[in-house]
Formats: structure tokens, C-alpha cells, sequence
């Protein structure tokens, strides 16, 4: 995907052409009204590996009836992320999650971690040519169909995720031979009890999450948050005892400091070196909540210039006016006025279609 094309936000609806159940959700894309290959919730047509291990009732409803069987309609084409998700969360509701015609498992509106913090980054061909800016990791994940804790590892590690380089800066062409190439996705990966006694190392997270956990994602925020995961611990280290590899693995993970505004203080090339810093930091829990620590600091184990918290949207009143220009009606919000009327609404007040329902809204 090349930066010279227009990015747009759709929210679209995809239906199981068997049974009409049907799926609602945000897609990033160049081409809003051509079908690109994304069904939803990760799934890509003609990428069997995005449904075939599922984790969704999506997932597991393409896995089943094949890709085929489904059909995307889209509903409404958006400039913003921001105005996409609104739409999707006025549709998709508790009483919609809730009923036995849909699929969608989580309310609308609402996207990972590393899209609240809106860390920008760049994609790049195994090369080192730059492809492609997005506006957070979970962006980047749509656009080329994986998990943003994905991206966010291959950006930790140096490291390659669906064949392509990721960064934080942005350069006309990386210096590949920083990066790790050939071994991606091949960290041993040592299994623990409840008990933290040691039962073996696996080659990789591929057949760690193959054997003990069907979500590799699971597995990795385990390791980073030291958690109890379905009976097992898991670290990237190996010992007797679980409690002495979380040892080994915090004093050598690379830690990054920032104050409550969430500018960039410091980097440590250790935990072990910032606890020393930071005595009164508790690091380990400020990562796991991803909150301010006791004095006051935030902390990543992705390096960014900033680390910022998803600003709470703010609501902006809209008017209702007949054709000829007489106030009909005020709403304190977009949402709301959307709720009575219908999504057209969006549409007219994005500048997409002049009316709704034959009544033109704006915003005050």
C-alpha cells in the first residue's frame, strides 16, 4: 500500500450468505467501495491463516462455512478513525452483541492498547524501502491482517512481521542490517507449572501456542506481565524455577520512562538498572495497567517520543434543520442525533450526502 493513495474508514457489515448472520466493524483502506479481501475481524479471503486457527465466533463461522459464504457491504466511508468507531458503537450494542443473529463478541467502539496511545508507525519492505504511515499499530494490523502486539514486537525486536519491516521513524530507506531477518518469530520459549517448577523449553512461540495456548498473543502478555496463563507460566528464559527466569528476564528487558504528560524521560537498557533509578517505581505493575507508577511516571517497553492516552471524545452538539433552513431540533451530541434519524446522519455531517431523510444537520 503506498502513501500516495487516500486512506479512508469504512464501517461495514458482513453477512454469512447461509445461515444471514452478520458482522459489523472498522476497516482502513484505500478502496472504501471495492471489496479489498477483508471480510472482518481479521479474516482476508484468500489468507486461509487468518481464520483456519480461530479464536473468534467470526472466525470459527469462515473457518467453517469458508470464505466464500460471506459477502461485505459497506455502510458508511469516514476521513477519521475516530468518526468510523463512533458509528460502530452506536451499532453495535449490547442488545446487538446479544443476539442470535450476530456475530460481533465485543461492543463497538473500542480497539487495543496500542491504538488509545496512538504510537504512528511505518512500514517498510524487507529491504528497507518505506511503504506505508499509520496512524497506530492497530491500523497497521488491519491494513495487512495480524495482531498490533505483532507489529509492536517486530518494532521492539528489530524484528520482520507479515514479510514487511516496521519503525517508529520514518526515512526514505532503514538500515536492514540492524534488523533480524532470518530468525524472527524463533525465541525459545521455557514452560513453567503453577507451582513455577521448570517442565521444558520450546523452539519457538509458534509451538509454544501451538502446544499449550491457542493465542500467541496470550502467550507474550503472559511473559510481560509474569501472569499465570491456563495452569503454566512462561518466560523467555530458562531455569529451574519460574521465579528465578522472571528474574533473569526483568534485569535484562529494556525499559523506557515517561513523565505524567507522557514525554519520553529515559531509556534503561534494563528493569534491573531502572528499579535502581526508580526506587519507589513499581515498574512491573505500571506495565501491566499501563497507568502512572507511585511517582508519578509512565512506563513502556516500546520506545516513542511520546506515550499518550486516548483523549476522551468530546461531545459536540449538532442541529436538525428542514430543507428550507427552519431549526427543527438540537442534539448534545452526533451520537445522539444519529440514534433517532439513522446513520445517514454521519454521512451528511462528514459531507458525504447533503441530506438525510430529507433534513440537512450540522454541527454547532
Amino acid at each position: 500500500m503506498g502513501n500516495n493513495l487516500t486512506i479512508k474508514y469504512i464501517v461495514y457489515e458482513t453477512r454469512n450468505l447461509v445461515n444471514q448472520k452478520i458482522y459489523i466493524g472498522v476497516h482502513r483502506t484505500p478502496t472504501p467501495y471495492t471489496f479489498d479481501g477483508y471480510l472482518g475481524c481479521g479474516v482476508i479471503n484468500t489468507q486461509p491463516y487468518t481464520y483456519e486457527n480461530a479464536k473468534t465466533a467470526f472466525q470459527y463461522a469462515v473457518k467453517k462455512y469458508g470464505p466464500k459464504n460471506f459477502f461485505r457491504t459497506t455502510l458508511a466511508v469516514f476521513d477519521t478513525f475516530d468518526d468510523a468507531l463512533d458509528l460502530e458503537r452506536w451499532l453495535v450494542t449490547e442488545d446487538f452483541i446479544n443476539r442470535e443473529d450476530t456475530y460481533n463478541m465485543c461492543l463497538g467502539g473500542f480497539v487495543g492498547y496500542y491504538e488509545s496511545v496512538r504510537q504512528t508507525v511505518y512500514q517498510y519492505s524487507l529491504d528497507g524501502m518505506y511503504l506505508a504511515e499509520y496512524e497506530s499499530y492497530y491500523q497497521a494490523a488491519v491494513a495487512v491482517g495480524c495482531q498490533y502486539q505483532s507489529i509492536s514486537k517486530a518494532v521492539s525486536n528489530k524484528g520482520k512481521c507479515m514479510s514487511f519491516l516496521w519503525s517508529l521513524e520514518k526515512v526514505d530507506k532503514l538500515d536492514i542490517s540492524e534488523f533480524i531477518l532470518g530468525n524472527a518469530g524463533r525465541t525459545e520459549i521455557s514452560v513453567y507449572d503453577e507451582n513455577g517448577a521448570y517442565i521444558e523449553t520450546l523452539p519457538s512461540l509458534k509451538a509454544t501456542s501451538e502446544k499449550y495456548y491457542k493465542d500467541d498473543t496470550g502467550i507474550r502478555e503472559a511473559i510481560q506481565n509474569g501472569t499465570l496463563l491456563r495452569g503454566n507460566y512462561y518466560c523467555y528464559h530458562k531455569a529451574e524455577r519460574f521465579d528465578v527466569a522472571r528474574k533473569k528476564y526483568l534485569d535484562t528487558r529494556p525499559v523506557y520512562k515517561y513523565n505524567s504528560d507522557g514525554l519520553f524521560v529515559k531509556e534503561y537498557k534494563s528493569q534491573k538498572l531502572a528499579e535502581l533509578d526508580n526506587p519507589k517505581s513499581n515498574i512491573s505493575k505500571a506495565l501491566r495497567l499501563k497507568s502512572c507508577c507511585e511517582n508519578n511516571y509512565l512506563w513502556s517497553l516500546v520506545k516513542s517520543e511520546t506515550y499518550t492516552v486516548k483523549k476522551k471524545n468530546v461531545k459536540k452538539p449538532v442541529e436538525k434543520r428542514t430543507l428550507s433552513g427552519d431549526l427543527i431540533k438540537t442534539y448534545e451530541s452526533a451520537t445522539a442525533a444519529v440514534k433517532e434519524n439513522g446513520p445517514g446522519v454521519w454521512e451528511v455531517l462528514h459531507g458525504h450526502t447533503k441530506t438525510c431523510k430529507n433534513h440537512t444537520y450540522n454541527f454547532i
